[in-house]
């Protein structure tokens, strides 16, 4: 058995100023297997969790490359032409199947889902006999065509992010079952319409994502279930997919995957309300920062956070 790796991840911030060119993409340029062994065996990556999995199966492993940039703006068009030309043009189409490694809130202008386009010409290249892999980040906006053009999806189940290592192994254990014919994975995705901000997202806290979370691992208890992937979303990616996703994937049942992924959903819905966030009003939160005795003091708008590729020139330092 040969199975391949491609990917590319970037977050995208359609609000932040400027355009993300592909330079921005240099500093993770991956190619092939010496690069990308090189690199990231014995890390706790997504790029580590695949090596990891398909090596201890003794099974060959074919890289092609894999390309990663900073969350930031708009990614220029002819950037993102030339990003999903290469990693689609990399794939070893000998292969047995591939493992895609992506964010999922990718957007470039005039392409709303770059990697929803990345999957299409995947799938066309590898075409539809060899099963198709990939892992999101937690808050990919997940979009029909992301769905339709893989057999297994597969997100973080953790925010703060700390099991990219574990899902990327996840998905290549489930990738190489359904090589071998021992599972035939079915998906079924579900949306409730709803935008998330990312501070209502933790899923180590008390709260509805935490409860979103415990659900869906209560459904992989389920012999018939192979994975339960929850989406928070990226609400500054201004995309027609972007917010909560919830996707499901059975063996050989697509009415229990409906299922499973209609009642996330309306959970979701039911819970909409608790995810209202209090920020303050300015004038509160400076009068706030003036009743505390000892300094420094930042105000921060949250949504100016460099960490989702916004420029960060809103939080201002309250000296004392």
């Amino acid at each position: 058995m040969k199975l391949a790796v491609i990917g590319m991840y970037h977050e995208t911030n359609t609000f932040a100023p400027g355009r993300t060119g592909l330079e921005a993409f240099s500093t993770e340029w991956v190619l092939g297997n010496d690069e990308f062994l090189s690199r990231y065996r014995d890390t706790r990556t997504s790029m580590g969790g695949v090596i990891d999995a398909v090596c201890s199966e003794g099974i060959e492993l074919a890289c092609g490359l894999y390309a990663g940039a900073v969350p930031s703006g708009m990614i220029a068009a002819d950037a993102a032409d030339h990003l999903i030309g290469a990693v689609a043009g990399s794939l070893d189409t000998t292969s047995d199947g591939v493992l895609v490694i992506l964010h999922g809130a990718m957007a470039a202008e005039g392409l709303p889902d770059v990697e929803g386009e990345l999957l299409r010409r995947v799938r066309e290249r590898l075409g539809l006999s060899k099963p198709i892999a990939a892992t999101l980040d937690l808050h990919a906006n997940i979009s029909p065509e992301m769905v339709r053009n893989t057999n297994i999806l597969v997100g973080y189940d953790t925010y703060p992010h700390i099991d990219a290592y574990e899902r990327a192994v996840e998905a290549a254990a489930l990738l190489i079952r359904t090589i071998r014919g021992e599972i035939v994975p079915t998906l079924a995705m579900a949306k409730p319409g709803m935008l998330v901000v990312p501070q209502m997202m933790p899923t180590h806290e008390e709260g509805p994502m935490k409860e979103w979370m415990d659900r869906a691992f209560a459904m992989e208890l389920e012999p018939r279930v192979l994975n339960v992937t929850v989406a928070g979303g990226f609400p500054y990616s201004d995309v027609p997919d972007a917010g909560v996703s919830f996707v499901v994937t059975t063996d050989k049942d697509p009415e229990l995957a409906v299922r499973y992924a209609d009642e996330l959903k309306r959970m979701a819905w039911d819970s909409r309300e608790r995810f209202a966030y209090a920020a303050l009003p300015v004038e509160e939160a400076v009068s706030k920062a003036m009743e505390i005795a000892e300094g420094p003091v930042i105000l921060v708008e949250g949504s100016d956070n460099v960490g989702g590729g916004a420029p960060a020139d809103a939080p201002i330092p309250w000296l004392f």
